[in-house]
């Protein structure tokens, strides 16, 4: 076994994620947490869901704050397939993410180092990894149009 207690640490720390993440969804139905991007682009948490907002007045203090408030409906909702939504809009895309998809991947990140018995990838790994590397790129320059 080696480099054990390395792969424990990793553990730890995306089990240590994965819980922050389950407190900020079950917070996210009572408040509204956002971090304020740009001057007027923010990442909120609210509903369930993580979502991109255009905020209209924002302090000059510091381009990077924390909001935190009561939950009010920020805008309609639109059509998402299994809680993932994307929306075009004038200023910044609309794109909402649900909790569960990033909870799931850091419970795949924490399982990642046990799996691998040996040191070494085969071809096919390698391919799929590309592959899977290739869509996650290709989605990202999607949406940024």
């Amino acid at each position: 076994m080696k480099h054990r207690k390395l792969r424990i640490a990793w553990s730890v720390m995306w089990a240590v994620v994965a819980v922050l993440l389950i407190a900020l969804w079950v917070r996210s139905y009572w408040r509204l947490d956002a971090l304020v991007i740009s001057s007027n682009r923010a990442l909120a948490s609210v509903g369930g869901e993580l979502e991109t907002l255009v905020i209209n007045q924002a302090p000059a203090k510091s381009p990077r704050y924390l909001i935190s408030g009561r939950v009010a409906p920020l805008l309609p909702p639109m059509h998402a397939f299994m809680g993932f939504g994307y929306e075009p809009m004038p200023v910044i895309p609309r794109v909402v993410v649900p909790y569960w998809f990033p909870i799931l991947i850091s419970g795949a990140v924490i399982a990642l180092p046990w799996t691998c018995r040996t040191g070494q990838f085969t071809l096919r790994t390698l391919l799929i990894a590309t592959t899977l590397v290739a869509i996650g790129l290709g989605l990202i320059v999607w949406t940024a149009r």
